[in-house]
């Protein structure tokens, strides 16, 4: 860490504290040791006898993204608060701004479960949280995010934004209008936010925004990419290929019929052919059962996790349904 609390409470910096004196963590409040050296820059480190552990360790990154935020926003005229204690869930979020909003930086990988541990302490605190990562890959010609289980934890997934920080162009991006594709491919759009509009992007009014998200389909080459991918895997268990072998489905049926990506998708992170025909095949036996077809699907997970899914499964069987009405029963069996 790049700063601690002397005796008197004050925050210091590693690079204007003093040799001999003792240094404590501000948030575990164990003693800290000052460590000077030619290569790595001014910092303390936590005593290897100490016995409880810090989570607050953080990169030079992040420490500085955050004090530079900080001096940025109060020059703006906001009311700044870093690293403050917030009694209520027993966490020191980064900045509170206004005293309505968090900021939390997260470049380091941690546990998802805390990720949701904290966000949902502090929005029962009543804070409005906006999560900033390092900024990940995006292809501007196909709209294409990738994203790790981590990374995609930290989409505000009410409002389908993710927020993220370039640390070599030093500036934020908003990417915004974000739906989920399968495995790690996110589609979504990609603009420069000026520091001047960062707290402006928390609007109240702007939620549910996945009910305004078109249905579109992947094509043929995406489905046979994952067709393939499955047929690699060499086993007559392979769930896509049993059921398609069950309702004697051609490929070509498959490419035509199936692949939606509904606006629920960002939820689901079963691929969309796979699900697609785990619910066709119980709509046409007729064991379509609700918690039998949930305990056939992964969710995405979020930071913000308080979405029904027996609802989200409720709406993609209905749009689903909808989109088969004009297929009789023989279509099916007969490949169409």
């Amino acid at each position: 860490m790049l700063c601690a609390k002397n005796q008197s409470g004050e925050i210091v910096f590693a690079q204007q504290a003093k040799e001999r004196s003792r240094y404590f963590c501000p948030h575990c409040q164990n003693e800290v040791i000052l460590k000077r050296g030619v290569i790595k820059v001014a910092h303390f480190s936590h005593k290897v006898s100490s016995t409880t552990y810090c989570q607050k360790q953080e990169t030079v990154e992040h420490f500085q993204l955050k004090y530079q935020l900080a001096q940025w926003l109060r020059l703006q005229g906001h009311h700044v608060n870093i690293e403050p204690y917030v009694a209520s869930c027993f966490q020191y979020p980064d900045l509170i701004v206004n005293g309505t909003i968090a900021i939390e930086i997260q470049f380091s990988r941690i546990n998802i479960k805390d990720v949701v541990k904290r966000s949902n302490g502090l929005l029962k605190s009543g804070y409005h949280i906006i999560w900033i990562i390092k900024n990940p890959h995006y292809n501007g010609h196909t709209h294409t995010l990738t994203l790790s289980d981590f990374e995609r934890t930290f989409i505000d997934v009410t409002r389908r934004e993710l927020v993220a920080w370039d640390t070599i162009r030093e500036r934020f991006y908003l990417y915004s209008d974000i739906q989920y594709v399968s495995g790690k491919r996110f589609l979504a759009l990609r603009k420069y936010i000026p520091l001047s509009q960062l707290i402006q992007l928390f609007d109240p009014i702007k939620r549910n925004s996945y009910e305004t998200m078109i249905t579109f389909k992947l094509s043929e080459i995406e489905i046979k990419r994952y067709l393939l991918n499955c047929r690699k895997q060499f086993s007559v268990l392979e769930p896509t290929l049993s059921v398609m072998y069950q309702l004697q489905l051609s490929d070509r049926w498959v490419y035509r019929h199936v692949g939606y990506i509904f606006p629920e998708q960002i939820f689901i992170k079963s691929h969309p052919v796979f699900w697609q025909l785990q619910l066709l095949n119980l709509l046409i036996n007729r064991e379509y059962d609700v918690h039998v077809f949930e305990g056939l699907i992964n969710f995405n997970r979020y930071y913000i996790n308080t979405y029904d899914k027996e609802i989200i499964i409720q709406k993609i069987v209905d749009r689903f349904v909808q989109i088969y009405r004009t297929f009789k029963h023989n279509d099916v069996q007969n490949n169409c």
